[in-house]
């Protein structure tokens, strides 16, 4: 897998091996930076459920100023480490083992992230469940944008947030929420 925009372009991303995680594409990844545009420049991003870190990886290559990563598996965990360590990026992330979405409220931020990416294991009903936890909380703002990858067979419930759009890429849907705090 390889990064697909900005200063990192094209560097490549290891994933965990097996079949546990299921690494954002690359084509997916680049449809969702087209959407949100030059909006990715010097944010704070938080990607929950992070498995290989793809996805912020690739907010921070293209102005993200940066990244917490939560994940609670060990394999994706030592994954992220070692792409961001290989791509010389670790000063502008940070690594949470949290259990997710139980664990959401422990994480902690001095201000809201200005993007909230999630995508969470297909059909166990965690996107939902995610969604509520992080209305309550401080992670997002009235002005955070939150990104969910998911399911076909899972589609959201937009009491949480303002679903703004959804694109649908194979089997996978991404919705795009605005929070109504």
């Amino acid at each position: 897998m390889r990064i697909s925009g900005g200063d990192l372009l094209r560097r490549e991303i290891k994933t965990p091996k097996g079949n546990d995680t299921r690494p954002t594409s690359g084509v997916v990844r680049e449809s969702i930076f087209n959407i949100i545009g030059n909006s990715v420049f010097d944010i704070r991003v938080l990607d929950l459920y992070s498995g290989s870190g793809a996805f912020g990886i690739e907010a921070i290559s293209r102005g993200a100023a940066s990244c917490v990563f939560a994940e609670n598996e060990v394999l994706p965990l030592k994954c992220i480490e070692k792409n961001l360590k290989t791509l010389k990026i670790e000063d502008k992330t940070e690594i949470l083992k949290k259990n997710l979405p139980d664990q959401i409220k422990t994480i902690f931020c001095r201000e809201s992230f200005d993007l909230i990416f999630l995508d969470p294991p297909y059909s166990n009903n965690l996107l939902d469940k995610t969604l509520e936890e992080i209305r309550k909380t401080d992670l997002a703002s009235d002005k955070t944008l939150i990104i969910a990858e998911h399911s076909k067979k899972e589609m959201p419930d937009s009491s949480f947030f303002e679903l703004l759009q959804t694109r649908k890429y194979g089997k996978s849907l991404v919705s795009f929420f605005n929070c109504m705090l």
